[in-house]
């Protein structure tokens, strides 16, 4: 018999009618008994992400009304089971800004938020701004905070805030050591820092964790574009 979490007997020859309770009737229903002990009940429960297969996710997406978090391009399959496991929490907060920075946080980024009124002048009524850190690689043999992770950032906003409001997004990436302040603007694929040197040359993206650590001091890269 198979390990599929059950006990052995499925059909217990007791509860066979006593009209038909013969041999005929018991081996077929031990053909059944022996059909159904080759399934593994267990993956037929999808309760959290611990429990469901690579190749169940998408009918998982689908059972947890998560379609709308999930970019065009997809999710790795280690965040998809981020956004099953608290899908109840995302659901209950869309439309705040609570529900935006719990959908960052799941794909690996955290968020400054300032609406209208908190900024300086105030913006115009109903916009806010979101400046957007990348905190992790989302996506194998990619750079931190790469188009791709740009992509699901902007899809899960879209999918989280109060969609009467118009949104400014901003990109950046943090490193941190001790010492010196500076920051980096992107342009393109390169990078420009403003670092404790004349003239800074452009500098791949690659790079700037290493220059952090030289120079010391918070990197804020403002990935614009």
């Amino acid at each position: 018999m198979a390990d599929n979490g059950i006990r052995d007997r499925i059909f217990p020859e007791k509860l066979i009618p006593p009209g038909i309770n013969d041999e005929r009737t018991r081996a077929i229903l031990a053909t059944f008994e022996a059909m159904a002990n080759e399934l593994d009940f267990r993956a037929l429960l999808m309760r959290n992400s611990s429990e469901i297969p690579d190749e169940a996710l998408p009918l998982a997406i689908h059972d947890f009304s998560l379609g709308e978090f999930i970019p065009a391009d997809g999710l790795p399959p280690r965040v998809i089971g981020r956004l099953i496991d608290r899908a109840w929490e995302l659901h209950e907060a869309q439309g705040t800004d609570g529900g935006v920075r719990l959908g960052l946080e799941l794909l690996g980024c955290h968020a400054d938020i300032r609406q209208w009124w908190q900024q300086e002048p105030p913006a115009h009524h109903d916009t806010h701004e979101i400046d957007i850190f990348f905190d992790e690689v989302l996506f194998e043999e990619a750079a931190l905070g790469d188009p791709k992770h740009r992509n699901a950032a902007d899809n899960i906003v879209d999918a989280t805030k109060r969609w009467s409001q118009s949104t400014a997004i901003r990109y950046g990436v943090l490193t941190r050591s001790e010492g010196y302040v500076g920051a980096y603007a992107q342009t393109g694929s390169r990078y420009t820092a403003a670092l404790p040197i004349d003239d800074p040359e452009p500098v791949p993206a690659v790079l700037l964790p290493a220059i952090a650590c030289l120079y010391g001091g918070t990197f804020t890269a403002s990935l614009e574009g």
